[in-house]
């Protein structure tokens, strides 16, 4: 179906360049590839419709269901078919249209066939379905008895998290890409000027540019209507897609386990180190302000003690304090750093299999004293028959 659908774009594409090549003027190439494009939308439209029979059987199949166009067809399923055969069956129609742009107000052009043309690209929503249904995650059985024990279903929503979470940079870059292509050239589409025509597919680009990094020089305007709606979507998808690249950074950034171990447990080196340095520091300051102190108090001056001296050791001896005092905080932190949920979790572990053991142990020391007070009580009648006797 992806690829009918891919096909029925590449026509509408082709069909349109050589209108805008033509000032509008409708060839016969025109009319041969818009019965191609018709062709194929019909094609697609009946493959969607079989998709989707066979994909409710197999799902009253699964759920043992006999009543199934009752049972199986809800309010919600007949909703999205509907949606979807809509959406599929949208195409420029392969008749002559007498549409003229206005010659003093370029704002209101809105071609019939751009209009029917644009939501063709709705299509590539197939894509989606194209990639779940090719998906190791679908493919692999023991995945599926996995997600169904786990009350997971594996759907689209599960496997493009899945393919974010493994190749985040890839599944963004396709993104852009896609959106660069689509949007440009729906600029190069809508965008209508009296006196110039349309705007060249470098210059779409450009202005797509400019838009999706919300730059927006202001040497492009969109001209139309429906130039300004794409305009708008592009600025939308632009935020959208920053927001993607932030997060996909954040995670390429982030340390694994071990790497995190080897950082922290060099971050403590360097505190250790430097705590030792500014202890000394205040041990030597210390002394030095004291002696200092001590002959200021007794007016034994000379070269090396003067009352301005005194006040800078006295400076650097507080600023080592702080400095510290900062250092054991830092430490603290540092400390708390080390516990994640993975620590806590293998500490749980250990303490609960500790528990286990000692619950065993205790379990064998019942036993053994229960054996001994057998043993206990069978020496004591042996002896009471004995004193007896």
């Amino acid at each position: 179906m992806f690829i009918i659908a891919f096909i029925g774009i590449i026509l509408m594409i082709i069909e349109n360049e050589i209108k805008f090549h033509r000032n509008e003027e409708i060839t016969q190439w025109n009319i041969v590839i818009s019965l191609f494009t018709s062709f194929s939308t019909l094609l697609l439209v009946w493959l969607v419709f079989v998709y989707h029979y066979y994909d409710v059987k197999l799902y009253c199949v699964d759920n043992s269901i006999e009543n199934w166009p009752i049972i199986a067809l809800t309010p919600k399923k007949v909703s999205l078919i509907i949606l979807e055969l809509i959406i599929c069956s949208i195409h420029p129609i392969p008749v002559i249209w007498t549409y003229k742009p206005s010659q003093t107000n370029s704002l209101k052009y809105a071609s019939p066939d751009i209009l029917l043309s644009l939501p063709m690209f709705l299509r590539l929503y197939l894509f989606a379905r194209l990639l779940v249904l090719h998906s190791s995650l679908v493919k692999n059985a023991s995945s599926q008895s996995f997600g169904y024990l786990n009350r997971v279903k594996i759907n689209f929503q599960f496997v493009i998290k899945a393919q974010m979470k493994t190749s985040p940079a890839l599944c963004l870059l396709i993104f852009v890409l896609t959106m660069f292509l689509i949007m440009s050239w729906s600029l190069r589409a809508c965008n209508y000027q009296v006196n110039s025509g349309r705007m060249t597919i470098l210059d779409a680009m450009y202005l797509f540019v400019i838009t999706f990094t919300t730059i927006g020089y202001g040497d492009f305007v969109p001209t139309t209507y429906c130039a300004r709606v794409i305009i708008t979507l592009t600025g939308f998808i632009g935020l959208l897609s920053t927001a993607l690249l932030i997060a996909v950074i954040a995670s390429k950034l982030e340390f694994i386990r071990s790497e995190k171990y080897l950082h922290l447990f060099v971050k403590q080196l360097q505190l250790v180190q430097e705590q030792k340095y500014h202890a000394s520091n205040i041990i030597k300051f210390g002394l030095k302000v004291w002696l200092m102190k001590y002959k200021l108090k007794h007016n034994k001056y000379d070269n090396n003690n003067h009352p301005s001296d005194y006040i800078k050791l006295y400076r650097r001896l507080l600023t080592s304090i702080y400095r510290k005092r900062q250092i054991e905080q830092e430490q603290r932190k540092l400390t708390d750093s080390y516990v994640t949920l993975v620590e806590v979790y293998n500490k749980q572990k250990s303490n609960n299999s500790k528990i286990d053991k000692l619950t065993q142990k205790f379990v064998r020391l019942e036993n053994r004293i229960q054996q001994i007070e057998q043993h206990l009580v069978e020496i004591q009648s042996i002896l009471q028959n004995k004193l007896n006797k």
